[in-house]
């Protein structure tokens, strides 16, 4: 390997470390959360004390969350949809994207009757219901 592919393969191999802490974390906070609500309820329950740890724990989580995975997008940029795509079919074993007539073009631009497979809906006579 090059040294720029060795840079990249040290990239890649802490943002997988990143995110493995990330769930890691993420687990702990759950199942401690329950235990704060239970220990709550038992203990006091007239008074909710629980909120402080989760919240002040939660914030951390999505601290954690963005540092691992990026900040979420609310409105998915221009190329995701090509990007969702060519990950979907490197998981199907697919190298690269066939030549379709609507392979290049975006899924909101298809035609609706694309997906109705006629050729599968059967026909019923009269005299074949009950």
């Amino acid at each position: 390997m090059s040294t720029q592919e060795d840079k990249r393969f040290q990239i890649a191999r802490q943002r997988v470390e990143e995110k493995k802490k990330f769930y890691s974390h993420l687990t702990t906070y759950l199942v401690m959360s329950i235990f704060f609500v239970l220990l709550n309820l038992f203990t006091s329950p007239g008074r909710w004390w629980f909120v402080f740890p989760v919240l002040g724990w939660g914030i951390g989580i999505v601290i954690q969350y963005i540092k691992a995975f990026g900040p979420p997008m609310l409105v998915p940029g221009a190329d995701w949809e090509e990007r969702t795509l060519q990950e979907e079919l490197r998981k199907l074993g697919i190298k690269e994207r066939p030549e379709l007539p609507d392979a290049h073009k975006p899924l909101s631009e298809l035609p609706d009757d694309r997906l109705d497979l006629k050729e599968l809906q059967k026909r019923y006579d009269e005299k074949d219901l009950v």
